[in-house]
């Protein structure tokens, strides 16, 4: 296992990928970092230098804003430049016809909170025409993929964030909630950052690209919520989900359902699949926070790599997030034909796999090389025997099966 944090690491310094990163990012998605001098890349690998032996994740990703972003108002006068996705960007089919990110999302979440539950239910249905996809098949395919989710907690953090805790009322007593979502997810521009990237997306059908959305945690199939009584949390889901689809325009598209990756352990199939993946790639990286930076495989033989990347600070950090782990990707992808990435970072992820899939499409045709990219999301915190007990989803469920990862 190669640690790509590690001082040590000969995939490259982490100062050079950093600087490969940024170019990357905005060759494939258009986002333009602030312009580098020609002296950056010596001035950020002296302060890396700095950390030591073992630096952690946080120190590193904090060291990396700084250099971009001096303050926090110089990253919001970037935010404001870059991010005001509807008046800087060119025109995009069924693109709606606003100037003001924010205000249409607000407006939209606050006319979906309006219907009644079955009326919710019956747009949701509408808007998305949900498929299955069994992550098994994906895996022993020959061919690029990605796939990604966005679980019930990002769509009710969503509708936190652009309502406030007295519309949303199911945060109505719990304001610090609001405060550090809001902190991390739309000061820094990350939710009008994914809206940027998937729109060129989000309309046509493409057979490697996987966006699955849940309305729970992923624990039960969406076919369950066409009838039954709507929860608070599902409700919200719903009502999050509407909100942000109907950005892009008020005709349906596809998505994944997003039960895909509980599936695969209520099936007792998380430890194949694992196992296919190994047999068909040359290399496994896996992005994770640097609570299970150790997380292994010590089953198969492959080669496995590790990039750490902030738990609580995922989504504040993107930018820099992004353009390493983005850097690092590329210079493996050039060492190792057939790659996989298997994720845990939060609603990042999504961010991140739009990149990958972009990063395939250069990748087509060239000596039958591939990225398949897997959003695991919490599953894989079964590496750690503490985090396990703590899943909700897993207790009372009866629910037995076998954990492939080790830490």
């Amino acid at each position: 296992m190669s640690d790509l944090l590690a001082p040590n690491c000969d995939v490259g310094s982490i100062a050079a990928v950093y600087c490969e990163g940024v170019k990357l990012v905005g060759r494939l998605l258009g986002f333009t970092y602030l312009a580098q001098s020609d002296d950056f890349e010596r001035r950020l690998h002296k302060s890396l230098l700095g950390l030591g032996n073992n630096p952690s994740a946080g120190n590193v990703y904090g060291i990396l804003y700084s250099f971009e972003f001096q303050s926090p108002e110089e990253f919001q006068r970037y935010i404001g430049k870059n991010f005001d996705c509807f008046q800087q960007s060119a025109p995009v089919k069924g693109l709606k016809d606003s100037v003001d990110f924010d205000g249409r999302l607000r407006s939209s979440a606050l006319e979906v909170l309006s219907l009644s539950d079955n009326d919710i239910r019956k747009k949701y249905f509408d808007l998305f025409d949900f498929k299955s996809v069994d992550l098994l098949d994906l895996a022993a395919n020959d061919s690029a993929c990605v796939f990604h989710k966005l679980n019930h907690g990002y769509w009710e953090y969503l509708l936190l964030i652009f309502l406030g805790t007295n519309t949303y009322s199911r945060y109505k007593l719990r304001e610090a909630k609001y405060e550090t979502f809001n902190k991390r997810l739309r000061l820094p521009g990350y939710i009008s950052a994914l809206y940027q990237s998937q729109r060129s997306l989000i309309n046509d059908p493409n057979d490697q690209y996987y966006y699955a959305i849940s309305c729970s945690a992923g624990i039960q199939p969406i076919d369950n919520y066409i009838e039954k009584e709507l929860t608070d949390v599902a409700r919200g889901a719903m009502a999050g989900a509407i909100a942000y689809r109907s950005l892009f325009s008020d005709t349906g598209s596809s998505v994944y359902d997003g039960y895909a990756v509980k599936s695969l352990c209520y099936r007792d199939l998380l430890f194949d699949f694992i196992d296919v993946l190994a047999q068909r790639s040359d290399a496994l990286v896996f992005i994770v926070p640097q609570t299970i930076k150790n997380i292994r495989l010590d089953s198969v033989l492959v080669n496995q790599y590790v990039l750490a990347v902030p738990r609580h600070h995922v989504h504040e950090y993107w930018p820099s997030v992004l353009a390493l782990c983005i850097g690092y990707i590329d210079r493996l992808r050039s060492r190792h034909n057939k790659l996989t990435v298997i994720m845990e970072c939060g609603a990042f992820s999504a961010l991140l796999s739009v990149a990958m899939k972009k990063l395939n499409d250069e990748q087509v045709g060239t000596q039958g090389g591939w990225i398949k990219s897997f959003d695991l999301g919490r599953v894989l915190d079964s590496s750690n025997e503490t985090a396990v007990k703590s899943q909700r989803w897993l207790k009372g469920s009866g629910v037995t099966w076998r954990v492939p990862f080790k830490i």
